[in-house]
């Protein structure tokens, strides 16, 4: 798992997927933060 944030691409990848996440979340959730 360390491996992912040593990682500078990986970093990147793994903030658009919780981006994507939480966009979902929102989209499903109109009221959460």
């Amino acid at each position: 798992m360390a491996k992912i944030w040593v990682n500078p691409r990986a970093g990147l990848v793994l903030r658009l997927f919780l981006a994507d996440t939480e966009r979902c979340r929102a989209s499903t959730q109109p009221l959460s933060l």
